[in-house]
């Protein structure tokens, strides 16, 4: 019983840090460009907590995230939508790399269905409704975001897990339990 219940609040403890991480990378070190283009790096913990805990926990934990972002220091107005945003994108994460091989194609695979599905097109209709904005008059530049950020969710997800996450001794007990 004792194990387990230090292994619980080793997965909250972790879960918290890497929210705030994503709080700290998405609303306060981000590039606003103009009013609908926002590249930040909130992805990384993001998909952290989704390799480790799975969709349903990761995502739940970025929705929580969301809306405490969007109280304590919101970015415009908030938006339900968002926060669905969020859930997906952290549940996505989580069906593609959570207890598989963090392989360029897995991360490739995620990272299309949420730069390209999510972020382009969810986000993008998201804001149509509270800029009173045709899609179309959104999209091009969007577009443009989600083509440059493709590349650098992969290759930054890649790199935080083979430099960074796969050699952290928690990391590896986590992993090392998902494949028993």
């Amino acid at each position: 019983m004792q194990g387990k219940k230090n292994t619980d609040v080793m997965k909250l403890n972790s879960t918290a840090m890497l929210v705030a991480m994503e709080f700290i990378l998405t609303r306060y070190l981000k590039i606003m460009l103009g009013n609908v283009i926002r590249i930040s790096f909130g992805f990384l913990p993001m998909a952290a907590v989704s390799i480790l805990y799975g969709p349903w926990w990761s995502g739940v934990a970025f929705a929580i995230s969301d809306i405490i972002g969007a109280t304590l220091i919101p970015i415009g107005v908030y938006h339900p939508g968002f926060t669905a945003s969020a859930f997906l994108t952290a549940f996505i994460y989580g069906i593609f790399l959570h207890k598989k091989e963090i392989t360029w194609k897995n991360i490739a695979m995620a990272s299309f269905v949420v730069v390209f599905g999510v972020q382009l097109l969810l986000d993008t209709f998201w804001l149509t409704q509270i800029l009173h904005k045709g899609i179309w008059a959104l999209l091009p530049g969007r577009f443009v975001k989600a083509v440059i950020m493709f590349p650098v969710q992969v290759i930054l997800i890649r790199f935080m897990w083979t430099q960074l996450l796969s050699k952290i001794p928690y990391v590896q007990k986590v992993r090392k339990e998902q494949r028993q």
